[in-house]
């Protein structure tokens, strides 16, 4: 729709990539090579369309020539609109109160959807052996999402009382408190392209925990 209309008033357009959709599209039909191909074609012949072409970073741009794209490509890096609380304090116990924990333990984050293929079960066997490390933490799984149910029980089987699933959390101000509470924000993903939540965490002065190699 938005090409038409560009065309009908003859002004440019561009599009955005930042989604890894063969591998969405992969996963749904099993690994089909057929479907996945069909795709690929349709995302390279809209991109082709376009004047201009944004990607948030250069393993982005990377995927994308990947899918077989061969036109310009523009980086413009994402931007964030959280900045430090004017009272850390009250921010800190706003998180504290919401997570139910002490103000001596450690706590560590991850924050977005909840989906098997940001290898979250990963950073559950990881928790398992810091605990057996002897260390004292608690980690909130904060966001909503299909893996949910199979998240819990993993954390349960593991035995893993320290670790809590709240939910999504949508006020902006609660979500700066989660943040600045935090340790570190740990985002194991190699599926996202560009993990918004790592800025957001920056801002604030707080580490993120990537894998190596991944677009995070």
């Amino acid at each position: 729709m938005g090409w038409q209309v560009s065309v009908l008033r003859q002004i440019p357009i561009v599009s955005t990539f930042h989604t890894k959709y063969l591998d969405d599209i992969s996963r749904f039909f099993y690994g089909m090579h057929l479907p996945v191909e069909i795709a690929r074609r349709i995302i390279i012949d809209h991109y082709n369309r376009m004047d201009q072409v944004w990607v948030p970073n250069a393993s982005t741009e990377l995927t994308l020539r990947e899918y077989g794209f061969r036109g310009p490509i523009e980086i413009i890096g994402h931007g964030t609109d959280i900045v430090k609380p004017a009272n850390p304090e009250q921010s800190i116990k706003q998180a504290e109160e919401f997570l139910g924990i002490d103000a001596e333990v450690p706590l560590l984050v991850y924050l977005g959807q909840l989906k098997l293929e940001k290898n979250l079960l990963f950073v559950l066997n990881s928790l398992r052996e810091l605990k057996d490390s002897g260390h004292n933490f608690r980690f909130a799984f904060i966001g909503e999402g299909y893996a949910r149910p199979e998240l819990e029980k993993a954390a349960q089987d593991l035995g893993l009382p320290e670790v809590s699933f709240p939910g999504l959390v949508r006020d902006r101000t609660l979500l700066t408190s989660l943040l600045n509470r935090s340790k570190a924000l740990v985002f194991p993903s190699r599926y996202d392209t560009a993990g918004l939540v790592i800025k957001e965490a920056a801002s604030l002065e707080v580490p993120s925990i990537v894998l190596r190699d991944s677009n995070a």
